[in-house]
């Protein structure tokens, strides 16, 4: 607004007479800003309101309409210790036996402990090459020629191979962040200088294994005290066994002949062994692959024996286990300590046998699902019954910035909760909701040729007199130990649900089945609202977008009006000017005659 210099020549405070003259014109502009804040008040609480019918609508009362989500089981076991069990859909009611035969367990590798050649302490910037090889007696094994150039030892998890590779460069860190790479946990302990690995997974199946391919690469994993000896039916040594086996039938045949022989037979596993050394599908080079094969099953000789020296005997290796129950003589396996069988999920914690696991109806579980609908519905009914029987706030009206700087915030928001508590005061729309939401939980439903109603089963209103204001449409179980008002009373929904569940069952889904479909009818899409809304969002949208288009054409002409008054006096002022200039040129003549 451009500055304005008025009443130099009248001395009259126009700047407050025109003021007084535009207020009250600036009325309008007021309201309508009023009505704008009235309006987006009114969207935001419906906003919230429609959220909380779409999720009783949702999650609860279409959940119900259906039989299948009342067959709640639950199942007891003899022995919590040993075994827990999660009942789910589909389990069968039943008295069953148990035993749990084995625990699922992670492999595992507690590498032995390290040494250093100069005595000093392992760290992560350790050479490899510079680790020592002792007994358990911390003596130098002897004959143990270390680690003299390239090698490798490879692990393997699911089949997968990776190969780890390893040279006189090679630094602790470099083995840990490779064996990381390669599909297991690792981590080097500096305070008790030991390397440790284990399976990310439990169950045979995630388990690994540790071999190595060629000499430099067993002597790695003896430095790193991670070449713990095989013992009897472990997969390494049986692996160990089966390439001796091989070592001892080729290694002591010329190269030639033993590659004659390996060829002479495309199928068999040696074939497939040098077939692996070779550096594609194509490659032929079978006299510098066996060299590399042939490395691997000397290897392999002398870590099927016992007598080597080369095992770190301070190691100690655990073998990944599926877990392993018995139930009604017939053996389930799981590569965790849960299992799953026919709906029921058996958590495994201790060995135990003879386990009695009964299954049986879920009394508890109905009434509660029936309790927890009775529950949401009266919070979301008494707050409707309080907004669509508000007071009236006739009167109230939105504050303008002048008074609410005239107030405290407190008071501010105290006034204003008033007014929105008044906006949807015998609202047509929502008491479209309301009345036909309590209309269908007033309706009788078929059950085996009988109408049955709420009450029938213990469920009813309070009386006008003794239920609380805007609470006289909520209802109340009968023996609910969590209400106050009827928990006294004769529990008859439980003794129903314990008698005749079927009966319960299919009065209640019929009863969700009606007000689903009422509230699917009361939220379709039309004109005026979208999809799954209870209110008219799409015309209080387009309503609150025009707004902006009335406040602006009635504050432009506002302006219009305020400039005007302006011009008026700004004329008079020129006129004042004008008169007041003929009158001292006048006197000034007048005055030059005497």
């Amino acid at each position: 607004m451009p500055a304005r210099v008025t009443g130099m020549i009248s001395g009259m405070d126009t700047e407050s007479l025109i003021q007084d003259l535009v207020k009250a014109k600036g009325t309008k502009v007021e309201k309508l800003k009023k009505d704008q804040k009235k309006m987006t008040w009114k969207q935001e609480k419906w906003n919230d309101l429609n959220k909380k019918l779409k999720s009783l609508q949702s999650n609860i009362v279409g959940n119900l309409r259906w039989s299948s989500s009342y067959m709640i089981k639950k199942t007891k076991t003899s022995n919590e210790d040993a075994v827990s069990v999660i009942t789910g859909k589909g389990a069968m009611n039943s008295v069953q036996k148990l035993s749990v035969n084995k625990l699922a367990s992670s492999g595992y590798l507690t590498g032995g402990k390290l040494s250093a050649s100069d005595g000093t302490t392992v760290t992560d910037s350790t050479l490899v090459s510079d680790l020592a090889l002792k007994d358990k007696d911390g003596n130098a094994v002897e004959g143990f020629s270390g680690i003299t150039g390239a090698g490798s030892f490879s692990v393997t998890v699911g089949g997968k191979s990776t190969t780890i590779e390893v040279d006189e460069t090679t630094k602790m860190s470099d083995i840990v962040r490779q064996l990381n790479s390669a599909g297991v946990s690792a981590n080097f302990d500096e305070k008790n200088q030991r390397l440790f690995i284990g399976a990310k997974t439990s169950g045979k199946d995630a388990d690994f294994t540790i071999t190595a391919n060629n000499a430099n690469g067993a002597s790695a994993m003896s430095l790193l005290g991670i070449n713990a000896k095989a013992t009897a039916g472990d997969a390494a040594s049986k692996e160990y066994a089966k390439l001796a086996g091989y070592y001892s039938t080729y290694g002591s045949m010329t190269k030639e002949d033993a590659i004659s022989s390996i060829t002479s037979d495309v199928n068999s596993d040696i074939y497939k062994l040098l077939k692996n050394e070779l550096k594609d599908e194509d490659d032929t080079d079978y006299e510098a692959a066996y060299d590399k094969l042939i490395e691997k099953l000397r290897y392999a000789n002398t870590a099927s024996t016992s007598g080597t020296g080369f095992y770190n005997e301070d190691a100690h290796r655990l073998v990944g286990e599926d877990a392993e129950i018995e139930l009604n003589g017939v053996t389930f396996t799981s590569a965790t300590n849960s299992v799953e069988v026919n709906g029921l999920t058996f958590q495994c914690h201790a060995i135990a046998s003879d386990i009695s696991i009964t299954t049986e109806d879920d009394t508890d579980g109905i009434y509660d699902m029936i309790k927890n609908f009775v529950s949401e519905y009266n919070k979301i009914i008494n707050e409707m019954d309080a907004l669509y029987n508000a007071e009236s706030v006739r009167g109230f009206e939105p504050l303008t910035d002048d008074e609410k700087e005239a107030m405290s915030d407190s008071e501010v928001e105290k006034y204003e909760d008033k007014v929105k508590g008044g906006l949807f005061r015998k609202d047509d729309t929502l008491g479209l909701v309301f009345n036909g939401m309590r209309d269908i939980m007033a309706a009788g439903y078929e059950v085996d040729g009988t109408k049955m109603y709420l009450s029938d089963f213990g469920i009813n209103t309070l009386s006008y007199f003794t239920a609380a204001d805007h609470e006289k449409n909520a209802f109340h179980i009968d023996g609910n130990s969590d209400d106050s008002d009827t928990a006294g009373n004769a529990d008859k929904l439980k003794t129903m649900i314990a008698s005749d569940p079927e009966k319960v069952v299919s009065f209640f889904s019929g009863l969700a089945e009606g007000l689903y479909k009422k509230m699917s009818d009361l939220s379709a899409t039309s004109e005026t609202s979208s999809f799954g809304s209870f209110f008219d969002d799409k015309q209080m949208k387009k309503d609150l977008t025009s707004f902006e288009s009335k406040i602006a054409e009635a504050q432009e002409k506002l302006n219009a009006y305020e400039d005007k008054f302006y011009a008026k006096f700004a004329a008079m002022e020129k006129a004042l000017a004008k008169s007041q200039s003929s009158t001292s040129y006048l006197s000034g003549l007048f005055g030059g005659q005497q």
